[in-house]
């Protein structure tokens, strides 16, 4: 497979600071698509995440539940997009 990489815009793509499409775009489109969504209610959803036994220190996962405001979530969310950008380049 070869990849074609410009690299003065597409490495900002990869590295989150596109003014095109970057994560910040995201936080906002979701904002704008959902003009009547009410930002502040209490919303519970789950995550992944990484625990090791102490004594064994095998590691496992186990899916937490959380409460938070949605604007909270949304924020989470964007935050992780950005953490995957890689990701988010191929996919582009």
């Amino acid at each position: 497979m070869t990849v074609d990489v410009n690299v003065s815009s597409e490495s900002e793509c990869i590295f989150r600071e596109c003014k095109k499409c970057g994560a910040s775009k995201l936080k906002q489109y979701l904002l704008d698509q959902n003009p009547d969504m009410k930002w502040d209610k209490t919303v519970q959803w789950h995550q992944w995440e990484e625990v090791q036994d102490k004594d064994s220190k095998k590691i496992d996962y186990d899916r937490r539940l959380y409460v938070s405001t949605l604007t909270e979530l949304v924020i989470l969310f964007v935050e992780t997009v950005t953490m995957m950008s890689w990701h988010l380049f191929n996919f582009k």
